[in-house]
């Protein structure tokens, strides 16, 4: 079953629904011997291939299986959750139908009927044959069934309304799903209005914003500590991986985990940016790559590759944004304050802008990148826990590594938790953008300040870890860095993990060396000595700081004693302010 449904997902992928038939038919062939996850594989295949009614059936009898499986749920309601067509129906009961009765009384009833076991009376499910027993087959809406005529026991029902089987579990998927399923990703989230909606009406939905928001929170700190991959934290917001690195790049949410936090594995980075010729791409890679203008540049350089289902995620982040340009968007966040609506009208400029950004993303990668499909020996059984973490991480991410580990090539990733999965001395190498662009100047591409700009670039985007040196924190200084903050940030990199305290307190004399024998006054010593001791306490104590830098300065500068003194006054005046 495994290779006839990656077959059939494949060639369906390539536009060629007539060559994927056989493998369906082969695969709907065995439908009876599947369990329920795999008959809504074979159901969502259906579906692509345009047999919408077969896939329909074969869905809802494998959610009649498993009707206690959020999975099973979430896979049901996807398949009819985008699907703009009707699903018509004679309009009498019969087998596959819903039915709701009331009496003269008020009283309600309701049934779903069906055909074949298995069914749950709890759930108010029938047999075919009771239903025609109790007089409810062939009804229709209007129709008047009256039990126990002539006795004391008669009762008169009306029949008030009939849908589809189909009809009337998705309804229930979308309204019970979080009630049934606390604690399983967001699918679907309902919120009951009453006619004439007062402030308590929005209660819940303010609660549920600030559970989100709660939820975005917890999803991120979680990435942080574990150093996740992206596409695990976009599988639990239900969101893209470009949207978890926005969310990265803030404050409130970030950093974002793109580099090594030891040298040696900054060591082996370099290494690999410096001898790669074929290249993996990953949508963190072609996110980072678009915003600093290098596609172009790392095109002339790499043999560049990317798995098939990358491209099909970029194509359908275009449709998302056409489809959000042409209608508008509107959400709901909460604040502070309270609820707040915004809305982007359709045709808006940013909307606009989002489809051209998606278009040119997407046809650059179609022009430009080999597509490749995913070997097929790592695929798995759809219940094995290969699968179970491609589906969780992204099938894109997954397929990107596995790509990689077959062809032993390299894989350009900024999400070192993906990274992760392609450990350093097997088979596949990765590296970051964070050591791409080095390895742009030493193949003569780019300048060594056109280096230090792109490196100021992506530590203003919060990514981590990245190395200081002397050009780079230099660099931080020069007027054209408007922003204090950034200043802050680029030198608080002394501060990080993948440096002892001595070297940190070398490379900070070194720049103030190099500022000393500069014609140009970039900033005054006593400016430079606090960004210096300001980011080394980030990790150690100020003092313990203060004297390592001392002792780097009076080597660094003991041919220039005016200058040492002064940064000797500094670190004093520094210290006493410290209170250390």
């Amino acid at each position: 079953m495994d290779v006839a449904y990656e077959l059939a997902r494949r060639l369906l992928l390539m536009r060629q629904p007539q060559a994927a038939m056989a493998y369906i038919d082969a695969l709907v062939a065995q439908a009876g011997t599947l369990d329920p996850q795999r008959k809504l594989a074979v159901a969502h295949l259906l579906k692509e291939a345009g047999r919408r009614d077969e896939a329909i059936t074969m869905g809802l009898v494998a959610y009649r299986a498993a009707p206690q499986d959020a999975a099973i749920h979430r896979a049901f309601g996807d398949l009819l959750m985008l699907d703009p067509q009707p699903i018509h129906h004679p309009g009498v009961v019969a087998a596959d139908t819903y039915v709701k009765l009331t009496s003269d009384d008020g009283e309600e009833r309701e049934y779903v009927i069906y055909a074949e076991p298995p069914i749950d009376p709890r759930s108010h499910e029938m047999l075919l044959a009771q239903a025609e027993s109790a007089g409810y087959v062939g009804k229709r809406v209007g129709d008047v069934i009256v039990q126990h005529a002539g006795t004391w026991q008669e009762h008169r029902w009306t029949v008030a309304e009939i849908l589809p089987a189909v009809v009337y579990v998705f309804r229930d998927i979308m309204a019970e799903y979080e009630k049934r399923f606390e604690g399983e990703p967001f699918f679907v989230k309902t919120f009951k209005m009453s006619e004439e909606p007062s402030v308590k009406d929005f209660a819940p939905i303010v609660s549920q914003l600030h559970a989100r928001r709660t939820r975005a929170q917890e999803v991120f700190k979680i990435y942080r500590d574990n150093v996740l991959p992206l596409g695990f934290a976009a599988s639990m917001l239900g969101v893209g991986v470009a949207d978890v690195m926005a969310g990265a790049m803030t404050e409130e949410l970030g950093p974002l985990a793109v580099e090594w936090f030891d040298i040696e594995g900054h060591e082996a980075s370099r290494a690999v940016a410096r001898t790669a010729s074929e290249v993996v791409l990953t949508r963190s890679a072609i996110e980072t790559l678009f915003d600093l203008e290098l596609l172009d540049l790392v095109r002339a350089q790499f043999t560049l590759l990317a798995p098939h289902s990358l491209l099909d995620a970029l194509e359908r982040e275009v449709l998302d944004a056409e489809e959000h340009c042409a209608n508008g968007q509107r959400t709901l966040s909460s604040g502070d304050t309270g609820l707040r609506a915004d809305e982007v009208p359709a045709e808006h400029p940013t909307l606009r802008a989002k489809v051209d950004r998606a278009r040119t993303i997407f046809e650059w990668m179609r022009t430009n990148v080999r597509a490749e499909f995913r070997p097929l020996e790592t695929i798995a059984p759809p219940e094995s826990e290969e699968e179970q973490a491609r589906k969780t991480i992204g099938h894109h991410s997954m397929d990107a590594v596995q790509l990689t580990q077959h062809l032993g090539i390299t894989m350009l990733a900024d999400d070192l938790g993906l990274r992760r999965f392609v450990p350093n001395g097997g088979r596949g190498h990765t590296m970051s953008t964070v050591w791409l662009i080095p390895a742009l100047v030493e193949r003569n591409v780019i300048s060594s300040s056109e280096r230090d700009r792109l490196l100021l670039r992506l530590v203003e985007r919060r990514y981590v870890v990245i190395l200081p040196t002397r050009s780079l924190l230099a660099a931080a200084l020069h007027p054209s860095v408007q922003s204090a903050t950034h200043a802050r940030e680029t030198f608080g990199l002394l501060g990080g993990p993948a440096l002892d305290l001595p070297s940190a307190a070398t490379i900070a004399a070194e720049v103030l060396r190099d500022l000393a024998l500069s014609p140009l006054q970039l900033a005054g010593t006593a400016r430079v000595v606090t960004l210096v001791l300001d980011g080394m306490a980030r990790r150690w104590p100020p003092k313990l700081c203060a004297y390592a830098f001392a002792t780097a300065t009076a080597t660094q500068l003991a041919l220039m004693p005016g200058q040492l003194k002064d940064v000797r006054d500094a670190i004093t005046a520094y210290v006493k302010r410290s209170g250390t």
